[in-house]
């Protein structure tokens, strides 16, 4: 779903790198992923890294978008806008990781939707 920033439209996917995969029980399209095994992604657990968006779930199968400008739900926790080190919280969100180490990578954080609670995030 496109939402404005500045009167300019945003939606997902926008220059986006997709593959198909495996989901681990539980998730939604649009949810934040890491990677739970072998060609599986999951909502994992808090703290795991994020790697990409569920565009769609269809009997465990479907698309991670790994690559492209998102909105993805975040925790109640203020995310600013910038470079910034996201990992998942387990249920479907993302927050920024505590003490990020080298080698973390970062998103590019563009956007805020207050109202659903979710940024606009390219990841790269």
């Amino acid at each position: 779903m496109a939402k404005q920033i500045n009167g300019t439209n945003y939606g997902n996917g926008q220059e986006g790198v997709a593959l198909t995969a495996t989901f681990a029980a539980g998730v939604l399209a649009g949810d934040p992923l890491t990677i739970t095994g072998e060609m599986t992604f999951g909502r994992g657990s808090d703290g795991n890294a994020f790697v990409g968006i569920c565009g769609s779930n269809v009997a465990s199968r479907g698309t991670v978008f790994l690559k492209g400008l998102y909105w993805v739900k975040k925790t109640s926790t203020s995310i600013a806008n910038g470079w910034q080190v996201l990992v998942v919280d387990g249920a479907g969100a993302v927050k920024v990781k505590g003490s990020p180490v080298a080698g973390d990578k970062a998103v590019l954080v563009l956007g805020q939707d207050s109202t659903n609670n979710e940024v606009l995030v390219l990841i790269d």
